[in-house]
């Protein structure tokens, strides 16, 4: 489990921090950490640090200050068990760029990271130490090439986006959150999951139910890929209430509860639309609330559905 740091904490990732630097970094004077071990030590509460635990033991910990990685450490029993790339997945789901710096000499972790697609940006000097350090970077908008096209509907027009094998955006034209997965360097080209998409969205629209799903993609965090999976199981012609949604995610993360309005920006946030139904969605006492794509859209969309509104 992957959790954020509580003060409790404090001594067993410090002990972590300190016997992982030593290891790694044996061409450094063992006084240099000793001698910042205290610092970094009352550092530990007052930064952004999720620790890694399994069976009441903590393993492993990442630090972060803003985008940038300060450390992923793992002690030593648990290392090569995939801990660190998973703290490294858990904060790729967070942040969209992260960047960080490491010792030229500590290969393994240069090669860890180059296997994780960060790039070496630049090289200089740790004053503090003399060893020469790559700078490196992750962006998530880097990773992989986008592609769109354009589908005329009763409704508006609609753009569609795909990374080349699934389907990752929908949206009707000039709704909020338009574009939401999309880079400035997408190219417009014909795709067979767009072809798949277009003959879904053709059924659709002669207000029937289409028997099939294009391949889909869901990029977001995890809390809002749950919500977007629970949207996918509302049936055709039927609708869910944001308290029922946040009840199934309460239900799934094992909690007493969960904020609708929580939910309700997961909802908005939905990249896309019609086929992941978030009209679908509508408030407690039956009203439709709110819609990214309009609530004309919502309503049409709706009685399209054959749903009493």
């Amino acid at each position: 489990m992957i959790r954020r740091i509580q003060k409790k904490d404090v001594e067993k990732i410090a002990e972590i921090w300190l016997n992982t630097n030593l290891k790694a970094h044996d061409f450094i004077k063992a006084e240099y950490w000793t001698e910042n071990f205290p610092m970094v030590k009352d550092l530990f509460c007052q930064a952004e640090v999720y620790v890694y635990e399994e069976a009441s033991e903590i393993l492993g910990f990442v630090g972060i200050e803003g985008t940038y990685i300060a450390g992923i450490f793992v002690r030593g029993k648990a290392q090569s068990k995939g801990i660190g790339k998973q703290l490294l997945d858990y904060v790729k789901e967070i942040k969209g760029k992260l960047t960080l710096s490491v010792y030229q000499k500590n290969v393994r972790a240069v090669k860890f990271y180059q296997r994780e697609n960060f790039m070496i940006q630049s090289e200089c000097i740790d004053e503090n130490t003399g060893e020469v350090e790559y700078f490196m970077e992750w962006n998530a908008a880097r990773m992989e090439k986008e592609y769109t096209y354009h589908y005329d509907s009763p409704l508006g027009a609609i753009t569609m986006s795909s990374d080349g094998e699934a389907l990752t955006g929908l949206w009707f034209e000039g709704q909020k959150y338009f574009g939401s997965t999309l880079t400035s360097e997408s190219e417009q080209k014909n795709l067979s999951v767009f072809e798949e998409t277009i003959c879904w969205l053709d059924v659709y629209f002669e207000g029937k139910k289409p028997d099939f799903i294009p391949k889909l993609k869901l990029k977001g965090t995890k809390f809002r890929r749950m919500v977007w999976e629970i949207l996918l199981e509302i049936p055709y012609g039927q609708t869910m209430t944001y308290k029922e949604i946040a009840d199934k995610v309460a239900k799934q993360r094992g909690m007493e509860s969960m904020s609708a309005q929580a939910v309700g920006g997961a909802v908005g946030h939905n990249p896309i639309s019609l086929i992941v139904p978030c009209h679908r969605v509508i408030g407690t006492d039956g009203s439709l609330t709110g819609y990214a794509g309009g609530m004309e859209k919502k309503a049409e969309l709706l009685k399209m559905e054959h749903v009493d509104i």
